[in-house]
């Protein structure tokens, strides 16, 4: 988020496509001007940020939820790898899309984070 003061106005780049004129966005690319709420463009953050649980297992909000919506008790893991290893089981049985969805995020995560290379 960039705040530039031009004449008469105040704007923000939110992306290097839009910029925020009060409650108006402006698309640079198509010059198109929309209105939208400025918690719709951020998302839901709290929804959507990592809460460090323990070792270097890291979980949303939103990712604990779907957990426990198929009992896995993500407490009893002490390491990510684990985590995954048995999200796998259960997705070898049958595909849940949020489940899978989870699984795809630690994996792309501990990949990042916990891979030397």
């Amino acid at each position: 988020l960039r705040k530039y003061v031009g004449y008469q106005s105040t704007y923000f780049f939110l992306s290097k496509n839009l910029c925020d004129y009060g409650n108006l966005m402006y698309n640079i690319n198509t010059g198109g001007v929309m209105k939208y709420k400025y918690d719709d463009l951020v998302g839901d953050i709290e929804n959507t940020k990592l809460n460090k649980i323990k070792n270097n297992i890291y979980l949303s909000k939103k990712q604990i939820d779907i957990l426990k919506k198929y009992n896995i008790n993500y407490l009893k893991y002490n390491s990510l790898s684990d985590l995954i290893f048995d999200i796998e089981e259960i997705l070898n049985e049958e595909i849940y899309d949020d489940l899978d969805l989870v699984s795809q995020e630690l994996q792309e995560f501990n990949y990042y984070n916990n891979t030397n290379k």
